[in-house]
């Protein structure tokens, strides 16, 4: 395989060499990780975008959107739980 040489600056390639040696790799195979990290998944979205509907508040004073349907074993649970005292609203 022939080799390629590339330009980069003091400060690039300092952050370059700290990075491989702080994982234990050659800035080379640091960099050949990275492209194989970056090709295996180049749709990575981030957990910020991923929770962006799914983080809210809830009002506790509103009256809930969905309606409760009952089921045996909800109604089993229940059951169990009225007689400790605990009521649904």
């Amino acid at each position: 395989m022939s080799k390629q040489y590339l330009a980069l600056s003091s400060d690039i390639y300092n952050a370059l060499l700290t990075a491989a040696q702080k994982s234990g790799l050659s800035p080379e195979n640091w960099i050949a990780s990275q492209l194989i990290l970056h090709l295996n998944s180049p749709s990575i979205t981030p957990l910020s975008q991923k929770l962006e509907r799914l983080i809210g508040a809830i009002n506790s004073q509103e009256q809930p959107i969905h309606s409760r349907r009952n089921t045996p074993f909800g109604e089993a649970v229940a059951a169990k739980l009225e007689k400790q005292g605990l009521r649904r609203p």
